[in-house]
């Protein structure tokens, strides 16, 4: 399981900036995809896969911003790719290790995200907006949120 670390109000900002962008970064890869950039999604919802089935959560979650960072790469827009881009660097950086414990429901969650970027490689091969933007909007509430308070910023990790 990963957690996010209290940095000073910067995990709850960048995820709240992630959040306000992925419409546009969502739209753009829809728009701009190649062949290729599917099939780089799939390749990494692979990895996710067998991550998962190795019970390798870090490997999951660095898979799951490996899959954001693939989306985000395809907008022609540079600003755009760039602050994402940045964003999910910080959420990874800021990433910490916790250990679950035995009765810890992590593989059904694991499974759930799974499916939803299994999904969106799915909706990005069949420029299928409606379906991209209701996994978007599942994914950006129920994974990782902005922190309710300004003094508490650690949250549960996607």
């Amino acid at each position: 399981m990963l957690a996010m670390d209290d940095s000073e109000h910067i995990v709850a900002d960048a995820l709240r900036m992630r959040n306000v962008l992925d419409p546009l970064v969502i739209e753009d890869a829809l728009m701009y995809s190649s062949a290729a950039d599917v099939l780089a999604m799939r390749e990494e919802v692979k990895a996710m896969k067998q991550a998962m089935a190795e019970g390798d959560i870090a490997a999951f979650l660095h898979g799951n911003w490996r899959f954001q960072a693939l989306v985000a790469g395809i907008s022609p827009n540079s600003m755009l790719r760039t602050v994402f881009l940045g964003l999910l660097e910080i959420l990874e950086r800021h990433a910490v290790t916790l250990r679950a414990p035995d009765d810890d429901p992590v593989p059904g969650l694991l499974e759930e995200r799974f499916a939803l970027y299994e999904r969106m490689a799915d909706a990005m091969e069949n420029r299928d907006h409606e379906a991209a933007m209701e996994i978007m909007n599942i994914h950006n509430n129920t994974g990782i949120q902005p922190a309710a308070s300004p003094k508490s910023e650690a949250a549960i990790a996607e």
